[in-house]
């Protein structure tokens, strides 16, 4: 059909012998096309705009109650690819379930949802993370049950190329700047890349810290009151052709909300033989 071919050549613009770009062409040639185009106007997202956004939910030994506080990216049928620092959190709260296939999430629930919740059943963190400096920000969530893509809920591609790409987009169910209160509904908001070498400037001179090759750095286009908090989300670029995600970097960590600062990323492409030797053992 006319769609898989405009879906084919969107896919490949990369290395074609990669795993991640045979699975990508795979898995769109057996999704249905998306029947709507959305415009990136509104600050809150639509149903089935992002579906490959997952709810992280983590189990409180305080409460005794699930606690969806940070955001992933689903990749695979099984595999959620998130920041290492959502699985190491300072509560000790332990990921139990993860969400999928909606934009309205509560901060907590008492039981999961056996309609909308999947049982984790492996993490992998990246054995070289470093939770004082941020560095290999990254881990993968393996499900223990498969899931059947649909239009609320299908698998966004890998970004392949080691550059700064326009038209970055971040969602996420990030706090409100003033009340600091967490959004229920699924927040997107537009970015600018920037520059490495000006990204490492700013952090060094205020902080001392170095912002690396495997990093990539993005501040809201408009400046508004977005805040990036946590592992909430993936930075993300979309066709121009077809609604079809690539996940470009996974939030690591920033300066507040609505600063001038901008957000670090960690960078997909730095890790995917990583990624794909966890994700795609065997051959495609």
């Amino acid at each position: 059909m006319w769609w898989c071919s405009i879906i084919q050549r969107f896919v490949l613009d990369g290395d074609p012998n990669r795993k991640s770009q045979k699975v990508c062409v795979k898995y769109s040639k057996n999704l249905p096309p998306v029947l709507f185009f959305s415009l990136l106007g509104d600050e809150r997202a639509q149903i089935g705009e992002f579906p490959h956004m997952a709810a992280l939910g983590f189990f409180s030994n305080e409460d005794k109650v699930y606690r969806f506080d940070c955001g992933g990216t689903l990749i695979s049928p099984y595999y959620i690819v998130t920041a290492a620092h959502c699985i190491i959190n300072i509560q000790h709260n332990e990921l139990k379930i993860v969400r999928l296939g909606v934009i309205n999430v509560p901060e907590k629930v008492d039981n999961p949802d056996p309609k909308l919740d999947y049982n984790v059943i492996n993490i992998t963190i990246h054995k070289k993370y470093n939770a004082r400096e941020k560095l290999n920000d990254i881990a993968l969530v393996k499900l223990e049950k498969k899931i059947v893509f649909n239009e609320n809920i299908r698998p966004a591609c890998l970004y392949t190329k080691n550059d700064d790409p326009k038209g970055l987009v971040v969602t996420g169910w990030e706090p409100e700047r003033i009340a600091e209160e967490r959004n229920s509904t699924l927040q997107k908001a537009t970015l600018n890349s920037v520059p490495l070498q000006e990204c490492n400037r700013t952090y060094y001179t205020r902080f001392h810290r170095d912002i690396r090759e495997n990093q990539i750095c993005a501040v809201n286009s408009v400046n508004d009151d977005v805040c990036q908090r946590g592992g909430d989300g993936p930075l993300q670029i979309q066709s121009s052709t077809i609604n079809l995600y690539k996940v470009v970097g996974i939030t690591s960590y920033g300066v507040g909300c609505g600063t001038k600062y901008p957000v670090v990323y960690t960078t997909i492409s730095s890790y995917l033989d990583w990624i794909e030797e966890i994700v795609w053992p065997g051959p495609i």
